[in-house]
């Protein structure tokens, strides 16, 4: 088992896989702060027309940044001024180094969804379109076949994950010095207040789970339609076009989760969630995950390794 274990890991270093992924997780962070910089400057210009607009009609701006603020049903702004001041102080907020962290795992209910479930679906297509499924099954036999398979697949995930933390904060700091640069804004005049604790290790945790599902998610979907191309059709389809389309959809359970633990002031916002238990959400996840491994296992044992 460590030898095909070793032999599938040496694979993905050798087709550079490894490599690959790791270019697209660093394109996917260099698009989130590139992202987040135009939500700053964003924010900056209708803090400054908010401003311009009170100063017209007389209004002083201190003491309606003192003042609180109030969305109307239609989408009309009690006190413009105040709520763009927030939002701007939010942004500058996620411009800093210590939300870099938070930034980059939030981005995986969107990037590492989608890579996660690419990737698993190459994984396992790989062997089904350079038919060497015999070979793993007579250097291992079926079972410890598919368990490298997999166990190999989690590793080359978490290794690029961990690898792109370090270069999180430098692209992350790149985006901000270009922004100080170019602006005459005194960001110290701003402060954020968060509304909730901030725990790293719970957003590592989240981020983690969401490359393991996901991956799993495309993996299952590839053993079933044998690497057809329409896998990777629905795949992409389901985790970029489909909104959650009721309460324990899985779109909708990880939103229920990534409320409670990131506070989403920079580039990314939820949608309107719809609230449900958070326990029985981890447990129908967990339950999820479990069907589509035991799915993968029948599969691999049904299937003939000369197909």
């Amino acid at each position: 088992m460590i030898r095909q274990l070793k032999t599938d890991l040496q694979y993905a270093w050798s087709r550079k896989i490894l490599l690959w992924m790791f270019l697209l997780f660093i394109a996917a962070s260099v698009l989130v702060f590139f992202l987040n910089i135009q939500n700053v400057k964003m924010n900056v210009q209708k803090y400054q027309h908010s401003m311009e607009f009170s100063q017209v009609v007389g209004e002083q701006i201190e003491e309606k940044n003192e003042e609180g603020y109030r969305v109307l049903e239609n989408g009309i702004i009690e006190n413009p001024v105040a709520y763009y001041n927030e939002k701007l102080s939010g942004s500058i907020y996620s411009m800093s180094s210590q939300y870099a962290l938070s930034q980059y795992c939030e981005s995986s209910l969107v990037f590492f969804s989608i890579l996660a479930a690419f990737f698993g679906l190459t994984w396992v297509s790989a062997d089904l379109k350079h038919k060497t499924i015999r070979h793993r099954v007579l250097r291992a036999g079926k079972k410890n076949s598919l368990l490298c398979k997999q166990i190999s697949g989690f590793i080359v995930l978490l290794s690029v994950f961990a690898l792109t933390i370090p270069f999180v904060f430098i692209i992350q700091s790149v985006f901000r010095n270009s922004f100080l640069q170019s602006t005459s804004l005194n960001v110290n005049d701003y402060h954020y207040t968060s509304t909730i604790t901030v725990v790293y290790w719970k957003q590592i945790i989240f981020a983690i789970a969401i490359l393991l599902f996901y991956y799993e998610f495309g993996y299952t979907f590839g053993n079933l339609l044998k690497g057809n191309p329409i896998s990777i059709v629905v795949v992409c389809v389901y985790v970029l076009f489909i909104p959650p389309l009721f309460a324990y959809d899985i779109a909708n359970i990880f939103n229920n989760l990534a409320r409670e633990i990131f506070e989403f002031v920079g580039t990314f916002t939820l949608n309107e969630v719809i609230e449900v238990s958070i326990f029985n959400g981890v447990l129908e996840l967990a339950g999820l995950f479990i069907a589509m491994i035991i799915c993968n296992i029948i599969i691999s044992n049904t299937r003939s390794a000369y197909a």
